[in-house]
């Protein structure tokens, strides 16, 4: 930034697990299960946005 002279741009707190989710998804399972808890696998939620809700489908 003083080199450059660029703004500061706050990435968010969760920048890096969205950014890689399949890693930060074994991060917590290991850390899960350290705590002594099993996962159990489930099919994946839908996000409500990318359902399509048109009866054409357009």
């Amino acid at each position: 930034m003083l080199r450059d002279g660029v703004i500061y741009r706050e990435l968010g707190g969760d920048y890096f697990d969205k950014l890689n989710p399949a890693r930060t998804l074994r991060k917590l399972s290991r850390r899960v299960e350290k705590l002594g808890y099993q996962l159990m696998p489930t099919q994946a939620a839908v996000a409500p946005h990318s359902v399509d809700t048109s009866p054409d489908g357009s």
